[in-house]
């Protein structure tokens, strides 16, 4: 005899049926996971660039201020890019600021508009840790880690 028996195929249908519908069962929650790891790939990706903005424009700062010294709410860089000894020159001042509302935190340079860096960012600060040498810590938590991210400046 060749070929399947009646029973042998009734017993495939029935096991791909209940294979096929665990997988679809799973679906939306598989999608959602792997939206999840994706959105977290790109905030790290988005970490990465904000690290090195903020660590080229304090290594460049000839001077920086901020509207509270205690937790960094808005940064502002001063370079003077042409050496005239003046920073009203366009794209001289570069700001940071944290977005609690949309919690991101914004860039800009010179008198332009506040443009994204980073989001998902549900709390951020910076302080001073050292006087001699000068040294600051940013810390950042987000959405995706339990821990805070910590860089010493």
């Amino acid at each position: 005899m060749k070929g399947f028996s009646l029973i042998e195929l009734m017993v495939a249908i029935l096991l791909s049926s209940v294979v096929i519908g665990l997988v679809s069962l799973n679906y939306k929650n598989l999608s959602k996971l792997i939206d999840r790891l994706s959105e977290e790939v790109v905030f790290r990706e988005q970490y990465l660039v904000f690290l090195l903005l903020l660590e080229d424009d304090f290594q460049q700062a000839e001077n920086f201020t901020t509207t509270d010294q205690e937790e960094l709410k808005n940064l502002v860089f001063k370079i003077d890019l042409n050496k005239d000894n003046d920073f009203n020159d366009s794209g001289e001042n570069i700001g940071y600021r944290w977005d609690e509302t949309n919690i991101e935190i914004d860039r800009r340079s010179g008198k332009g508009s506040y443009q994204t860096v980073l989001d998902d960012v549900d709390d951020f600060a910076w302080k001073q840790v050292s006087t001699s040498p000068i040294c600051y810590k940013l810390t950042i938590a987000d959405t995706f880690n339990n821990l805070p991210r910590t860089t010493l400046y």
